[in-house]
């Protein structure tokens, strides 16, 4: 398992050409860099929730999503504060727009 993870952080410093997409750091000189999922697993999810189908729809969706969730351009290397920021403002957006008091500039607003 290390090493389909080494693998694919290979691929995301590779895919990146060694720069966090967000601030243009070398990712080498991030300290405590997390990898991170540029569209957010919970934006994802809440997507998923409002799907209606079948359970085999579901569940065929539910793979198709993790799959597309992992893939190497949408991963990043960023820093822990930065992930943490860019996670509440979505989470912030996604509640807001569950209650339709989202602002008018959308998830850009927000991040």
């Amino acid at each position: 398992m290390d090493d389909l993870l080494n693998l694919k952080r290979s691929a995301v410093v590779e895919y990146r050409d060694s720069l966090d997409v967000y601030t243009g750091q070398a990712i080498s000189q991030l300290c405590q860099s997390n990898l991170d999922h540029v569209v957010e697993l919970n934006l994802l999810r809440d997507c998923f929730d409002r799907v209606s189908g079948t359970s085999e729809d579901k569940a065929l969706l539910k793979h198709n999503v993790r799959s597309a969730a992992s893939i190497v351009p949408n991963l990043n290397f960023t820093t822990q504060s930065i992930n943490q920021m860019k996670h509440c403002a979505v989470r912030q957006f996604c509640d807001d727009f569950e209650n339709k008091q989202c602002h008018l500039d959308g998830l850009r607003f927000y991040l």
